[in-house]
């Protein structure tokens, strides 16, 4: 799997969703399901830096080069551990 970028985005509430872009809706589908499956281990990997993402989640640029992302997002409370 080949990411390709993150994107951070401004929610409604003041919140931050960061999106991690792959190659393909395939990829998109895998890295969600293992982001889900690894919440923990992934939270324990973020730095401070990154303390004021909310949630994340995983995208792809379709073919009309529009990040298309995957709901629900994945709610990370980096400050609630």
């Amino acid at each position: 799997m080949e990411l390709k970028a993150t994107i951070e985005i401004d929610m409604d509430k003041g919140e931050k969703l960061l999106v991690i872009v792959t190659n393909s809706q395939e990829d998109q589908d895998d890295l969600y399901n293992q982001l889900l499956a690894n919440i923990k281990a992934f939270k324990d990997g973020l730095n401070s830096s990154v303390a004021h993402i909310a949630y994340i989640t995983a995208g792809y640029w379709d073919k009309n080069n529009v990040i298309v992302w995957q709901k629900p997002f994945i709610e990370l409370n980096i400050n609630k551990n």
